[in-house]
């Protein structure tokens, strides 16, 4: 990954961190001449985009934490890309393994947390007339974004480890090294909640560039995070059972943040019920899109396009110039289950229907072949164009779409009981993809669903829709749908769904315990 050579990691500099963090404390010779102006402020968060981006696109993480995990009824590895064959392990959950510490060590992401902690403690103190315009609107937009990144970095801390520690200050004595205890995931999560009040507070809906949608939180994309944390609040921190049902009091605060988007008509590539264009819902996986609540910026154009993340090893020729054997394949499953070619509904040969879906052409190339490629993200840039050579991905990689919403929101009818609505809303969504309602039994009458199995349907439309945006994992934690194979209910009731500490964590620091799986396995 290309980096901007302006990017500053103030953060990282001034206040170091605790040695359980494994961040050493630097050189603070910027602490009189920074943090004086809006100016600096804005360096200083371009440097907290950096670092979230960085973070989440190490050696994939998103992806192999999101996506690979599903095993490889959905991802077939030809040739292991990253990690001299881990990749295998992580497929089937055995995460205790060789060459995994980039996804057992949190140590990377409190260099983004203490990065916003600066900013926030030194904004109020900037003098008003640096700002260009509205001091007040100025530290508010701001701060606003600098919470969202805060959260969202703690969020994802949050569901991957459980319990994590809490810091929400800069660190006044970096040369101490105090280590730190685990905090409890209910105080995390309450954390999050209320830094992200604090954003929705502080942003506007409206972009004041267009160019900025979906790489720039806005209120939305603070609200969209929230009912995120509220949902997996109730259905995983207060119901940990496998067995368990969700928290209703949580599920209703995100059902009235979800409908406050949706009610905004400001987001979507089509209104209710319409059919998406299939050239302008191919634009979404490009950037930038009405379809965008939030997204990392990774354009070639700023020397920020990717040349090693996971949708890339799909491509072959003729997508990508001159690689003939890519290292990834699709997997059955996702092919045959959720893009067959044909629907048969009945014994009869006109009881057959052709699949339409959108997204069977825009996400396969070669769709009716025998080995489709993955084209779902493939907008390919090369370095060097006359010898089509050094490609880059020039996609934003996006992490919450409208898309995510309105699945949530058939979710969450879900657990009010509210089938029938759940069932016109998934007809709805499928209908706009111009997938066929034949493609189930269940779809042939106009009775709803039963409970699990309308959130079967729902987990499902989930992975026609998000596959390989680095949350399908997360979705079956949270819903509870066996949909990853090794993920039982005995090992979620153990919750072996969360990655096992580093040993390297341990260092130097007794007060931390490693999570209850992994307790002896590693």
């Amino acid at each position: 990954m290309k980096r901007l050579l302006f990017i500053l990691f103030i953060g990282t500099c001034l206040s170091g961190c605790k040695k359980m963090l494994n961040q050493a404390p630097k050189d603070t010779t910027y602490e009189e001449k920074f943090w004086k102006s809006e100016t600096d402020m804005r360096k200083a968060l371009a440097g907290a985009y950096a670092s979230l981006r960085a973070n989440l696109l190490d050696q994939d993480y998103l992806h192999n934490l999101g996506d690979l995990t599903l095993g490889d009824q959905y991802i077939v590895i030809q040739d292991a890309p990253y990690f001299y064959g881990a990749d295998w392990n992580i497929q089937v959950g055995k995460f205790e393994m060789n060459y995994l510490g980039v996804f057992r060590n949190w140590s990377r992401f409190y260099s983004t947390i203490l990065q916003t902690n600066l900013i926030l403690e030194k904004l109020p103190l900037v003098p008003d007339n640096t700002f260009l315009d509205d001091p007040e609107k100025g530290r508010k937009n701001i701060a606003g974004q600098t919470l969202f990144i805060r959260s969202y970095v703690y969020f994802q801390l949050l569901r991957t480890f459980g319990d994590v520690p809490l810091i929400t200050t800069p660190d006044p004595n970096p040369i101490a090294n105090t280590p730190l205890a685990r905090t409890d995931k209910k105080v995390v999560a309450q954390q999050i909640l209320n830094d992200l009040d604090s954003a929705i507070n502080c942003l506007d809906m409206a972009y004041d560039v267009e160019s900025n949608r979906g790489v720039v939180p806005n209120k939305a994309a603070a609200m969209a995070l929230q009912a995120q944390v509220y949902m997996w609040r109730a259905c995983v921190i207060k119901q940990p059972a496998f067995e368990g049902t969700p928290d209703l009091a949580d599920v209703n605060k995100a059902a009235a943040l979800v409908e406050q988007v949706v009610s905004s008509g400001l987001y979507g590539v089509a209104a209710a019920g319409e059919k998406v264009d299939s050239l302008q819902y191919a634009k979404i996986f490009t950037g930038n899109s009405r379809e965008s609540l939030f997204e990392l910026y990774t354009r070639f154009i700023n020397n920020e396009g990717s040349s090693n993340l996971m949708p890339e090893k799909f491509l072959r020729i003729p997508v990508l110039a001159k690689v003939t054997r890519s290292n990834l394949l699709l997997g059955n499953s996702y092919v045959n289950n959720l893009f067959p070619r044909v629907i048969q509904t009945g014994p009869e040969e006109e009881d057959t229907v052709t699949n339409t879906d959108i997204r069977r052409r825009v996400f396969l190339y070669d769709a009716d072949g025998a080995s489709p490629i993955f084209v779902k993200f493939s907008n390919v840039v090369y370095n060097n164009p006359n010898q089509q050579a050094d490609p880059y991905l020039d996609n934003n990689v996006p992490l919450i779409r409208y898309a995510d919403l309105l699945l949530t929101r058939m979710e969450i009818a879900v657990y009010n009981g509210q089938l029938g609505d759940a069932y016109s809303q998934l007809r709805s969504f499928r209908r706009s993809r111009n997938r066929p309602q034949q493609d189930s039994a269940a779809f042939v009458s106009d009775a709803p669903l039963s409970y699990n199995r309308m959130l079967d349907e729902i987990m499902t439309e989930r992975a026609c829709e998000l596959f390989m945006e680095g949350q399908l994992y997360f979705d079956d934690v949270r819903m509870k749908r066996t949909f990853v194979p090794w993920l039982t209910p005995a090992r979620y009731n153990q919750e072996g769904y969360l990655m096992p500490l580093d040993p390297a964590l341990f260092n130097n620091n007794r007060m931390l315990v490693q999570n209850k799986y992994w307790a002896g396995k590693i």
